[in-house]
């Protein structure tokens, strides 16, 4: 094709290609790891290592399903080695795709509907359909977008038989839904051919080498996988009537979401299983669907371009319309990343019937050039309000979980980004315990009591999370991630040997399970093991060899999970192995972000007041977002608990100084004034055993004055009160503490003060008439504040 020729079509494919990209960067730059791309992308090299590259072809999607895309992670792993795996990275390649996508069609509506001018205005409708931000804005979303551009570019491509197979190949490698290549290009090679065809079944003879090559590049792809001990999804019909249904409820969502985006497209689409009877939504799509189909058939029949559309309409939508039993993630059986490929041809659908009309009747050409551009004005308004729902993780799940209350999925994922902050204040931890509670009551018989049991722990609340876990496991005996919760709970309450009885239990739950989950349970239980033998210290050969098994199968597993490090890197600061430690905090990027809290606190109480590993900690801690008043507090922490009570004070009274030398926010006042509380009452604690038993009660006077409903405080110094003589004024203190704790519904502290009381009363219930010299622990080390992480 000369240079002359080229320049008509060559400049509106890169006018298309470079707005698409463009209008997508204001969102692809502060890139945000959200839902599978935290997991597949944010805590695991697994995809984004060059060295691991035979790994990710080689095993299944998440190593947990028969999913096997090799091409999409492929693109991960090259584009990591350009931009060192950054979510925004992902996100610029994502719209680098969808441009090219977007370029792509165009060049296919320009032959369908021979006008520059139409394909243009049908171009940009396709590329600011709102549906397709899922797929272009979330990273994980790169398979649906790889395998619609494979399908786009090869529908270009349709007249070379190789190329066809060879594109069939990859749109399959990159999402198993590619499969429909096959029908699509015989489909396409229909719609630009239509009415040259005598009848349906000679124009379908006539393609047949078409539809040979795009089937022997699936069917490559299908051995290859098989024989890479992959298989497909497993068929579960479930009952008939219910499987129609729910057909017609799918078709329904995305015939909406298709034709009416405004309202009805986001991040979740919920339905309760099985659809009732008399669900209207489900036979209003049984009925568009089997009308659908009727018009595609005559369509087709009667050679007709609109035909051929609808039936490749169809045809793309076929995998996602539940036709077969592909709602694997539970209660969303949804998604709008589904529609990349089905969008293209809805709207090449209504471009062509829009431009036919316009050659039928020339008055409605201004028109219908108005109306599109309205179109287009709406489509790119609703566009940007919903890409900005993918820009943080809480904003995204608080979205998710208002269009599915009822799923257990959003909710789970909103605890995770409520969670995730090392340094949560109490509103968040609130928040967080809240949606724990949601999700829990979602499932009474303590099938999901792991988000609950895990923010309880994460409050430093580990009675409660016991009672959690122990209820949990009376009904679900084999849940080695319960168990391991229960591990965790029994270390913080210094039950060791407890502890390593749940971890071994986790270990030998898990067997029998996917052989990758129990890899990932069992390590992370040997690791734990090892920990709470070491907090024994009865048996330290037994602690190095679970240790050094957990070690050896963790470097060597295909998924090495962060919160599995975390539990290694805490049973080597528990062995005193400083060098192995650091090699596996590295730069802390692996560590999962919720233990930084627990991991700067342990390093501190294992290693003093210095040393190598704390400062690596607690850089590695910063460099992630922790304040520097949070980070000396957990350090005072860990200097507490193990007793240094100097230490504790000179970095409690740094903590105070921090605190008070940032600028007052009024809109931060209440959490700030709750959180010098917790410093001042933290600093009393050490002042008391220090010695210093004046101070401490002044401490704890500041921190009341703070923060007047702190039932710790409170209860702190009347514990002071009763061991300097105070018998009196140390029960009403007390007795104030036990309302504070029964109105703020704390059950383990309520225990902690009747426990004071009793003690404060003596055994005739008068008081302690002997008073106190100071030197009992009035005031209990287990009864010390927890800190505000």
């Amino acid at each position: 094709m000369s240079g002359s020729r080229l320049r008509p079509v060559l400049l509106p494919v890169i006018a298309v290609a470079a707005i698409t990209f463009l209008g997508q960067i204001p969102w692809a730059l502060p890139g945000v790891f959200l839902w599978d791309d935290v997991p597949m992308l944010a805590q695991s090299d697994l995809y984004t290592s060059p060295a691991r590259w035979v790994d990710a072809v080689s095993l299944s999607l998440g190593l947990e399903t028969s999913y096997w895309r090799p091409l999409a992670t492929t693109t991960f792993m090259l584009e990591s080695l350009v931009h060192g795996g950054s979510a925004s990275g992902f996100r610029i390649t994502a719209a680098l795709l969808h441009a090219a996508s977007a370029a792509t069609a165009f060049v296919l509506l320009r032959r369908l509907l021979d006008s520059p001018g139409a394909a243009l205005l049908a171009a940009f409708a396709w590329a600011l359909h709102p549906a397709h931000v899922e797929t272009v804005t979330w990273i994980a979303g790169r398979f649906d977008l790889l395998a619609g551009l494979c399908i786009l570019v090869g529908l270009t491509l349709a007249p070379r038989l190789r190329w066809v197979g060879v594109m069939s190949a990859m749109a399959f490698l990159s999402k198993e839904s590619g499969a429909v290549f096959v029908g699509l290009v015989v489909l396409w090679s229909l719609v630009l051919r239509a009415e040259s065809a005598s009848t349906l079944v000679e124009g379908l003879r006539q393609r047949w080498k078409l539809a040979s090559s795009a089937a022997i590049g699936v069917i490559v792809v299908v051995v290859v996988r098989f024989e890479r001990g992959i298989g497909m999804v497993p068929a579960d019909w479930g009952e008939p009537l219910d499987r129609m249904r729910l057909v017609g409820r799918t078709t329904f969502l995305y015939a909406r979401n298709l034709v009416l985006p405004w309202g009805g497209v986001g991040p979740a689409h919920h339905i309760d299983r099985p659809i009732a009877g008399n669900d209207p939504l489900a036979w209003i799509g049984l009925v568009v669907l089997v009308v659908a189909v009727a018009l595609a058939i005559r369509g087709l029949m009667r050679r007709t371009r609109w035909g051929a559309l609808l039936a490749a309409l169809l045809l793309s939508l076929a995998p996602v319309l539940q036709i077969v039993p592909l709602d694997l993630s539970g209660e969303l059986i949804a998604a709008d990343r589904y529609l990349y490929v089905p969008s293209f041809f809805f709207v090449a659908l209504v471009a062509h019937l829009v431009v036919v009309a316009v050659r039928q009747r020339s008055e409605v050409r201004t028109p219908a050039i108005a109306a599109t551009c309205a179109v287009l004005v709406a489509l790119g308004v609703t566009r940007v309000r919903l890409v900005d729902g993918w820009s943080s993780n809480e904003r995204f799940w608080s979205w998710a979980a208002e269009m599915a209350p009822r799923s257990e999925i959003p909710l789970m994922n909103l605890h995770a980004a409520l969670v995730a902050k090392m340094w949560p204040d109490a509103d968040r931890i609130a928040e967080a315990e809240e949606t724990a509670r949601r999700i829990h009551a979602l499932s009474p018989s303590f099938a999901n009591c792991h988000e609950l049991a895990d923010v309880l722990l994460s409050a430093g609340r580990p009675r409660e999370a016991l009672g959690i876990t122990s209820l949990g496991l009376k009904q679900r005996s084999r849940d080695a991630r319960l168990l391991i919760l229960h591990g965790r709970g029994l270390i913080a309450m210094d039950e060791g040997r407890q502890a390593a009885l749940a971890f071994n239990a986790a270990s030998e739950r898990a067997r029998g399970t996917d052989p990758v989950a129990f890899e990932s349970i069992a390590v992370e239980a040997l690791a734990g093991r090892a920990e709470a033998l070491f907090m024994v210290g009865e048996d330290r050969f037994a602690a190095e060899e679970a240790l050094e098994v957990a070690e050896t199968r963790f470097h060597a597993a295909a998924f090495r999970g962060p919160s599995v490090r975390a539990q290694i890197l805490r049973a080597l600061l528990h062995a005193g192995h400083d060098e192995r430690a650091l090699e596996l905090l590295g730069d802390g990027s692996m560590i999962s972000p919720g233990r930084w809290s627990a991991l700067l606190e342990l390093a501190a109480f294992t290693r003093g007041p210095g040393g190598e590993v704390v400062a690596a900690v607690e850089g590695a801690a910063r460099g992630h977002g922790m304040p520097e008043d949070v980070a000396l507090l957990l350090r005072a922490v860990g200097n507490r608990d193990a007793e240094r009570w100097s230490v504790a004070a000179d970095l409690l009274r740094q903590v105070i100084a921090a605190r008070e030398s940032v600028e007052a926010n009024p809109s931060t006042e209440a959490s700030r004034r709750l959180g010098d509380a917790i410093a001042w009452d933290s600093l009393g604690y050490v002042l008391y055993f220090g010695g210093d038993a004046p101070a401490a009660e002044e401490a704890f006077a500041k921190a009341l004055d703070l923060d007047p409903s702190n039932a710790e405080a409170r209860m702190h110094r009347g514990a002071l009160l009763r061991n300097t003589g105070r018998p009196d004024e140390a029960l009403t203190e007390l007795e104030r503490a036990l309302d504070d704790a029964v109105d703020q519904d704390n059950d383990q502290l309520v225990q902690m003060i009747k426990k004071q009381i009793e003690e404060t009363r003596g055994p005739d219930g008068d008081g302690d008439d002997e008073g106190g010299n100071g030197d009992e622990k009035g005031v209990d080390e287990n009864d010390a504040p927890a800190s505000d992480d």
